[in-house]
């Protein structure tokens, strides 16, 4: 099952052009989501419950997501918000080079996905301030860990080989239990979703 999924994402093509390549881009962030969320798929209920919970925020318009050429803002998933904190609607920015990254190793972007979750969650449980950044990033890094402990584990059962990035292969020396190595007081479980209010749509755009 994982050799096959991670064949299907290494299968993809950057385009040239803008907004195709940012209609592929989408495509895998869902994709993405949908395999994060599906116990069958990604047997980590933490990790289940985490994607279920942010495929909901965006569904429901609490979280904009935004295409972006490269130039001052990371080369990779980020959320950005307003510092002084819930004022508007949180971005998520995807990269233009993402889709040429998941072609080239998908599982390093599986992780990174996880903890942009983690920080998504966080900000709309307003757990995510300008006082308490070691606390979140903590959490983001475990739940990062969490994530590529589960994608070794189903790699050894199929033999699959997988490379991390530096940064992760830290985390995993950091992290070698996953969530179950953060400290006590980080510790925070994705709450069940349920929509108080809906927010009006947004759908991806150029900023």
């Amino acid at each position: 099952m994982l050799k096959e999924t991670l064949e299907h994402f290494q299968r993809v093509e950057a385009h040239p052009d803008f907004q195709e390549n940012s209609t592929t881009a989408l495509g895998l962030f869902y994709q993405f989501i949908f395999f994060l969320e599906n116990q069958q798929d990604f047997p980590n209920r933490e990790i289940n419950d985490l994607a279920s919970f942010n495929h909901n925020l965006i569904l429901d318009g609490h979280i904009t997501i935004v295409f972006y050429e490269q130039s001052k803002l990371p080369e990779h998933l980020a959320l950005c918000v307003d510092a002084d904190g819930m004022v508007e609607t949180p971005k998520l920015f995807i990269p233009q080079t993402f889709v040429k990254a998941v072609a080239e190793a998908p599982e390093t972007q599986i992780g990174s996905l996880v903890a942009t979750m983690s920080h998504c969650r966080d900000y709309f449980c307003n757990l995510l301030t300008k006082h308490n950044g070691d606390s979140f990033k903590n959490r983001a890094h475990a739940y990062e860990a969490e994530a590529l402990q589960t994608l070794l584990k189903m790699a050894k059962k199929e033999q699959v080989p997988l490379h991390f990035t530096p940064f992760q292969e830290d985390l995993l020396e950091r992290f070698p239990n996953g969530l179950a190595d953060l400290a006590k007081e980080d510790r925070k479980r994705a709450p069940e979703y349920k929509a108080i209010y809906s927010p009006p749509k947004h759908y991806p755009s150029r900023n």
